[in-house]
């Protein structure tokens, strides 16, 4: 019967939206996002979404806020961070453990 038995289906990490892609850069593999919600630390894991893009998943090793090398960012901040081809308006959400 559905929605009976395990819970292994359900997703261990919780998706919090927390801004968008302003502008990705192909010869250095770098976008830009500006971040709309919460802030960004140092190591946080990354989802970035979008209809043709798919999924992107990054970590925030080390990332520029409004152009100077940063560990944290916060609302309202660009940040641009290496990673894989994204477009202009994905989401970017973070994940975070579920408790």
């Amino acid at each position: 019967m559905a929605g009976q038995g395990s819970m292994a289906h359900w997703p261990r990490r919780k998706k919090t939206y927390i801004g968008e892609i302003k502008k990705y850069y192909p010869k250095a593999g770098v976008a830009e996002m500006l971040i709309r919600a919460r802030g960004l630390k140092r190591g946080e894991k990354l989802s970035i979404l979008g209809p043709k893009t798919g999924v992107v998943t990054v970590v925030a090793e080390g990332f520029f806020t409004n152009d100077l090398p940063d560990m944290d960012a916060v609302k309202g901040d660009n940040v641009t961070i290496k990673c894989a081809t994204v477009r202009k308006n994905d989401k970017v959400y973070l994940l975070e453990k579920r408790r």
